[in-house]
């Protein structure tokens, strides 16, 4: 399925009253980064099921474990890794998911010189140049990507322009 008929198909069964305060659910968050990894020239040369996803928690064990729970059953190797132990995991992953500023500032320094995808369904990252890539939920009910260009150029991923005609663009 294209990236964008999923997009439209989502909004097809969330009440366009109920978008304003939900973040995109956990399955279809994980399908639609399962599907922007094939976009990733780097990511997108590796087949679906050898893409690493660690899901750094802090406070949240039960979403995460709930997230990467979704990105298994989507095809990607993943696992819930306390924020504390992803260091001693970073060099193994191909992407990294962000649940919130309070995690991504304790991963900043961590970051820094680390070459993986970064993603969040908190697209305020994304807007902040924290994240690449991240989700929200749009005013017509339709999941809403954001790309932050700079952030992607970091982290040595490109996105093809297909992926970046459906996003949301922050070149910041």
């Amino acid at each position: 399925m294209m990236l964008g008929a999923l997009l439209s198909a989502w909004s097809a069964v969330v009440p366009l009253g109920a978008v304003a305060s939900m973040e995109v659910p956990s399955a279809v968050q994980a399908v639609m980064f399962r599907k922007i990894v094939g976009y990733d020239s780097v990511l997108g040369v590796k087949k679906p099921e050898e893409v690493v996803v660690c899901i750094a928690y802090q406070d949240d064990k039960v979403d995460a474990e709930e997230l990467a729970q979704a990105f298994r059953t989507a095809g990607l190797k993943a696992a819930a890794i306390a924020l504390t132990a992803v260091p001693r995991h970073v060099q193994k992953v191909d992407m990294l998911y962000i649940f919130n500023a309070k995690d991504a500032e304790v991963l900043k320094p961590l970051l820094a010189g680390v070459k993986l995808l970064t993603v969040s369904g908190d697209a305020t990252l994304a807007t902040a140049g924290t994240v690449t890539v991240a989700l929200a939920v749009a005013e017509d009910g339709k999941p809403k990507i954001f790309v932050n260009t700079r952030r992607m150029q970091a982290e040595g991923h490109v996105l093809s322009a297909s992926l970046l005609g459906l996003a949301t663009v922050i070149k910041e």
